[in-house]
C-alpha cells in the first residue's frame, strides 16, 4: 500500500490535487504533464465522486488502487542506472484496514526486487476522527507484528548484503567522535542519517576533529555498520 505513495512522491502532477492524481494514474501523471487540464481535472474529479470523495480528500483508501507500481521500479532502476552511488530509502505501513495477505505478500515481493538501501516499517495504528479508524476490516495487532517482522527480516538481509558491497569502496566520512581508549573514530558517509542509520568505524593513529572530513577506504562490515580506514 505505500507503492503509491511513493509513485506520487516522484510523479506528481503539479496542477492536481494529491486525490486527484492517484485517481488519473501513470498515463496522465507522468512527469511530461498533462496538455488539457480543464478535460483532465473533470475525469479525476468523476472518479472521486463515484467512490464518494470530495477532491480535497487525500485519504489513504486510494492507495488500494496499485496504481504506479510499474512506474516506481522503472524511476528506481533509471536512478540506478543515472546515479550508480544513490541511496535510496523510504517507509511503509503494514496492517492498513483491509489488507489482505496477498497484498501483504506483494509489499513483500515488491521490497526483495527493490532492494532499498534504507527500509523503515511501521504498522498501522488508528487515530481518533480520521476516516481509517472507522473503515471495516481493521486488521488485528498481531497480524501487524507478523508483516511487520517480516518484511523487516528481508530488509534485513538486504542491509547486511549491502553493506558487504561497499567493502573495498572510498567514501568521505563526516567525523563524529572517538572511540574511547582506541585509535580509531566514529563517522557518517552521505548514506547514513544520523541517529538512524549505521555508522562506519574508521581505524586510524591521527588526530581527527568533530567535524572533519575524511576520505576513507572500507575494510569491512558487521551487520550494520561498516569499518574503514584513512586514505593515504
Amino acid at each position: 500500500k505505500g507503492i503509491v505513495i511513493i509513485h506520487q512522491e516522484l510523479a506528481l502532477s503539479p496542477n492536481l490535487s494529491v486525490a486527484e492524481n492517484v485517481f488519473l494514474g501513470n498515463e496522465q501523471t507522468s512527469a511530461k504533464g498533462i496538455i488539457d487540464w480543464t478535460k483532465t481535472r473533470k475525469k479525476a474529479q468523476e472518479m472521486l465522486e463515484k467512490v464518494g470523495l470530495e477532491h480535497e480528500d487525500v485519504n489513504v483508501q486510494v492507495s488500494t488502487l496499485g496504481v504506479g507500481k510499474q512506474q516506481l521500479i522503472e524511476i528506481v532502476e533509471k536512478l540506478r542506472r543515472e546515479i550508480p552511488d544513490i541511496c535510496l530509502r523510504t517507509t511503509l505501513i503494514t496492517g492498513f484496514p483491509g489488507e489482505t495477505q496477498k497484498e501483504h505478500e506483494e509489499v513483500v515481493e515488491f521490497v526483495d526486487q527493490m532492494e532499498f538501501d534504507r527500509l523503515g516499517v511501521f504498522t498501522y495504528s488508528p487515530e481518533e476522527d480520521t476516516p481509517a479508524a472507522e473503515m471495516p476490516d481493521q486488521i488485528e495487532e498481531e497480524v501487524k507484528q507478523e508483516r511487520q517482522a517480516e518484511i523487516m527480516e528481508l530488509q534485513q538481509e538486504i542491509a547486511f548484503e549491502n553493506a558487504e558491497a561497499m567493502v573495498g569502496r572510498e567514501v568521505l566520512v563526516l567525523i563524529e567522535g572517538r572511540v574511547a581508549d582506541e585509535n580509531a573514530y566514529v563517522g557518517r558517509t552521505y548514506r547514513d542519517a544520523p541517529g538512524v542509520d549505521g555508522m562506519i568505524f574508521v581505524e586510524t593513529g591521527e588526530l581527527l576533529l568533530s567535524g572533519d572530513f575524511a576520505k576513507v577506504r572500507v575494510t569491512g562490515a558487521l551487520e550494520y555498520d561498516l569499518i574503514g580506514g584513512l586514505v593515504e
